[in-house]
């Protein structure tokens, strides 16, 4: 997980926070996931919980069998996306009714290896038709990482408008984009220790090019 450091200047406005916990997994896992200015932060230590919940359930947890390679065909119970995973996953929504930009439904799956490497997706359908393409302008134009960022690249995912970012400190690494598919966001992240550096490169390009969604 990122040091308290590089989580202030990786934070944004008006968090949204979630957590829960997947037992089937060694040890239990804890994955921060940051969606455009909304925020969200998932930390998989104890049960779901929410800012202002109308709703949450988890699904699935440890689901999914793994294949010759090592990998999972993950799909989301209600986000209407896919993608894969090098290990079993949770898979759940949560509902945010605050009366902001960020009120609208969440639904995420995630994963983390033996090396301690999370990979997760989460698609945000916000109520605000607005909300969605507002947060991804900011990061568009480089406005909402606030840390050490060693990447950030502009550029188009399956037709749509993509932004691609990495940043580190002094133990952590994280490689995130963000898909902006009409009235939605798609965030995909991997967060790595960075003594894990190179394992979680070698998952960069099957996790990636692997999602799949319904506009």
């Amino acid at each position: 997980m990122f040091d308290r450091s590089l989580r202030q200047r990786l934070k944004f406005r008006n968090n949204v926070s979630f957590t829960y916990r997947n037992s089937s997994l060694e040890g239990g896992f804890k994955l921060i996931l940051r969606i455009i200015l909304g925020l969200v932060i998932l930390s998989f230590s104890c049960v779901a919980q929410a800012q202002n919940p109308a709703g949450k359930v988890m699904h699935r947890s440890g689901a999914g069998q793994l294949d010759s390679t090592g990998w999972t065909d993950a799909k989301s119970t209600e986000g209407k996306f896919s993608v894969r995973l090098p290990g079993p996953f949770d898979d759940f929504t949560v509902k945010n009714s605050d009366e902001t930009l960020q009120a609208g439904q969440f639904f995420a799956i995630g994963t983390v290896t033996p090396e301690g490497v999370r990979l997760s997706v989460t698609r945000a359908a916000y109520d605000n038709p607005d909300a969605a393409e507002h947060y991804f302008r900011n990061w568009q134009t480089g406005g909402a990482l606030r840390g050490k960022p060693e990447d950030r690249r502009i550029t188009k995912y399956r037709g749509f408008d993509a932004v691609e970012i990495s940043a580190s400190d002094d133990s952590s690494i994280i490689y995130a984009r963000t898909i902006l598919v009409k009235q939605n966001l798609l965030l995909q992240t991997i967060e790595s220790p960075l003594s894990q550096r190179t394992a979680a490169e070698q998952l960069k390009a099957t996790f990636f090019q692997s999602l799949s969604f319904e506009p």
